[in-house]
């Protein structure tokens, strides 16, 4: 499969995901405070510069918030992968859905976003309670003027999760251009979405050797007869991870489902009671995560 052919064949079975956020930081510079620390210290005017926490030990629903935002963002990553042209796509920029997967990723969003909204009105209905006590915290440094009034509360704080359409390679046809300034761009597109693929299953496979190697780790401590705690996440987040790379055979490799139904079939066949009482089936277990890592790290899946 050409590059271009790769392009239309991800165009029309993936979807790009956007998530984007507006959070009141909760932090100002105080430059007064600064200006008195520095000279005390006799430092240079460059030294540094105090942040005033707004909400000073008076913050459990902020802290709410962002916990909300820290759940709906992860929630994202770990049903998606990144698409973008360098390793940072893993921490910023869009992300790569496969369509049939696009309903129910929008009706589990849309669930957890409801749980976002009621935090912030749950900090709305408290603010100028949390308001007065952070003032009283601050002691001299608390700055009236530097606090949103309870009503703008719900402007501070939101939540955006859009998905659109793959660009294709037969969008240029489309453009008003010359026909060699068309393929061109297309051609382009197409090296670009090679690239684009290569990072996403790069991706893919650290995720899923990192869950792999957590197995052989905690299950090589039991079988040693080492004292150590084994928790379901174990296996959840190697389940749900692998039902991802399901969805997500973005080259068609046959090689990458056979480690995936490996995966499925010798680490998550055991349930974690079996494996945290059972030495022998830990140890079995712990041996063959060991395989299949290094067949992961061995094998050009993608």
């Amino acid at each position: 499969m050409d590059n271009i052919e790769m392009n239309d064949a991800l165009a029309s079975n993936y979807l790009l995901v956007d998530i984007s956020f507006r959070a009141w930081g909760g932090e100002r510079i105080n430059h007064s405070v600064s200006d008195e620390v520095i000279a005390a210290k006799h430092a240079s005017r460059d030294a540094g510069k105090f942040r005033t926490k707004l909400l000073a030990s008076a913050d459990l629903e902020l802290r709410a918030v962002r916990a909300q935002i820290v759940a709906l963002r992860s929630f994202v990553y770990s049903r998606t992968l990144p698409w973008s042209l360098n390793d940072e796509g893993a921490k910023k920029g869009s992300r790569l859905i496969a369509t049939a997967q696009a309903m129910q990723f929008l009706a589990d969003t849309a669930k957890m976003k409801q749980g976002y909204d009621q935090t912030v009105l749950e900090l709305q209905a408290v603010w100028d309670q949390r308001v007065v006590e952070a003032q009283v915290n601050l002691g001299t440094m608390a700055d009236p003027a530097a606090y949103p009034l309870a009503s703008e509360v719900p402007n501070l704080f939101s939540v955006i999760v859009e998905l659109r359409p793959m660009p294709a390679v037969g969008d240029f046809e489309r453009l008003t251009v010359p026909g060699p300034l068309a393929q061109a761009l297309g051609q382009r597109l197409a090296d670009q979405t090679k690239l684009q693929v290569n990072n996403a299953m790069t991706d893919l496979r650290d995720r899923l050797a990192r869950e792999i190697g957590r197995i052989a780790s905690q299950l090589g401590k039991v079988s040693a007869g080492e004292k150590t705690k084994l928790y379901e996440s174990m296996l959840t987040n190697t389940q749900e991870l692998c039902a991802l790379a399901k969805s997500m055979n973005l080259t068609g490799s046959d090689r990458f489902n056979e480690i995936i139904d490996k995966v499925e079939r010798d680490l998550l066949r055991y349930p974690i009671d079996t494996l945290r009482e059972d030495v022998g089936t830990a140890k079995v277990v712990a041996t063959q995560a060991e395989r299949v890592l290094e067949e992961i790290g061995q094998v050009d899946w993608f």
